[in-house]
C-alpha cells in the first residue's frame, strides 16, 4: 500500500518518525483539486471542484511494507490522523496516475476553519514515542 503524506509527516518535520518503516517512493501531487488549510498546529485536505492553479497539493509518497510491520504503521497513521473522525483514508490517483491513500479532513469537522473553538473540537495527545494523535476534548 502506498500512502501519500503531506503536513507533519513529511520529511523534516515531528510525525514523520511515524512512518519508520515504509520506504520513501517519490514526490509528487495529487491528480485532482484540493484545498489545503492550515488549522494552527496541521494541516487538513478538503475536496475541492475548482481546477485553480495551487489546489493540486503536493507531497511525499511512501510504500507500506506487507504483513505485521505495514499493519503497525498504518494503524499508527490511522490513530495519528483520527481516521473514520477527523479525516477519512481515501484512494487517489497521483500526477503519474499511480493510486495512493490519502487522509482528506472530514467535512463536518473542518467546516468552519476560522480556529474559533467548537464543540467537539480535537484535542491533541502525544504518545510515548512523540507521535501526536487526536481526540475528542471532553
Amino acid at each position: 500500500m502506498r500512502v501519500f503524506v503531506y503536513g507533519t509527516l513529511k520529511e523534516g518535520f515531528h510525525n514523520h518518525r511515524c512512518l519508520e518503516g515504509a520506504t520513501f517512493v517519490k514526490q509528487t501531487r495529487l491528480a485532482r483539486p484540493f484545498r489545503m488549510f492550515d488549522t494552527g498546529g496541521f494541516p487538513v485536505l478538503l475536496p475541492a471542484t475548482e481546477n485553480k492553479p495551487g489546489y493540486f497539493p503536493t507531497g511525499e509518497v511512501y510504500e507500506l511494507p506487507e504483513g505485521s510491520i505495514g499493519r503497525r504503521i498504518l494503524a499508527r497513521l490511522d490513530a495519528l490522523e483520527g481516521e473514520g473522525r477527523m479525516y477519512h483514508r481515501r484512494v487517489f490517483l497521483d500526477a503519474e496516475g499511480d493510486a495512493v491513500s490519502v487522509y482528506i479532513g472530514d467535512d463536518q469537522v473542518f467546516r468552519r476553519l476560522d480556529n474559533q473553538p467548537q464543540p467537539n473540537t480535537p484535542r491533541v495527545i502525544v504518545d510515548d514515542e512523540g507521535c501526536i494523535t487526536y481526540g475528542r476534548a471532553a
